[in-house]
């Protein structure tokens, strides 16, 4: 099955704005952030702790609502679903 990934900040860098994955079925957000972190080198440590868990300050979303009001990185995915993902932003 495919889903979008739609990246802002530092993770535009690394993935660009828009991407098509295909997922296997019964795939999760948390299978889904592992595999890009493993096809593109430098997300990984943006994205995840120490323990594997999402770093507190990054923002993850399936279609519109946040994993963190879900099922985490357990959230399941379907067909057609858009993730995006936000990295924390400073300014001043």
């Amino acid at each position: 099955m495919n889903v979008t990934v739609r990246a802002f900040a530092d993770f535009r860098e690394i993935l660009g704005c828009r991407k098509e994955v295909a997922v296997s079925a019964g795939s999760t957000v948390g299978t889904l952030l592992e595999m890009l972190a493993r096809t593109h080198p430098g997300l990984e440590g943006g994205l995840f702790g120490p323990a594997g868990q999402l770093q507190p300050l990054v923002n993850a979303l399936v279609n519109g609502r946040n994993i963190q009001f879900l099922d985490g990185l357990d959230t399941p995915l379907t067909e057609g679903d858009v993730v995006s993902l936000f990295s924390p932003v400073a300014g001043g």
